[in-house]
């Protein structure tokens, strides 16, 4: 719970509790958020309720990347965002850039590791939570890596030249 500061009486903070501090006294909020999370699929309700989440964000990306309570506060609201998708999984790393004011190069990394190790056993659902929330967003970012031509390949009309590099 926020103390009369603002600030948290625990860094070990999970996307959920953090979503029930936020919302602060509000019994409504409080059941709708929570309701929310009871129709999150099983896997991503793992990451979501779990103190290892915590203690991932704490212990791991916290001392690894030097980041203050604040920004680690700021990262869970994001992983939050992510995992209900009302953030958009391909904005991650500049989210994170812009909320915690790390580099791109710090935000990548963090967000490779976020994907790569917390993510990974709910990210096949965490994909088609956001296909159906994002929808044109996912359409755009597939279209765009798949009208990239391969690189050192040269194309003349409807024909590729692999021999021409």
């Amino acid at each position: 719970m926020p103390n009369n500061k603002g600030k948290y009486l625990t860094p070990y903070l999970t996307p959920y509790v953090s979503g029930i501090y936020d919302v602060d006294n509000d019994i409504e909020a409080i059941g709708n958020f929570m309701a929310r999370t009871l129709k999150l699929p099983p896997s991503v309700q793992g990451i979501f309720r779990n103190f290892s989440t915590a203690e991932f964000i704490e212990e791991n990306l916290g001392q690894m990347f030097g980041l203050t309570i604040d920004q680690k506060a700021s990262l869970v609201r994001i992983i939050r965002g992510i995992l209900l998708a009302d953030e958009f999984l391909g904005d991650f790393p500049s989210l994170i850039s812009s909320r915690l004011g790390v580099e791109m190069n710090t935000a990548n990394q963090i967000a490779q590791k976020i994907v790569n190790e917390l993510f990974a056993p709910a990210m096949e659902d965490i994909k088609n939570m956001q296909r159906g929330k994002f929808r044109d967003r996912t359409a755009q970012t597939r279209s765009s890596q798949t009208q990239q031509p391969p690189p050192n390949v040269s194309t003349e009309g409807n024909v590729i030249n692999l021999r021409h590099k």
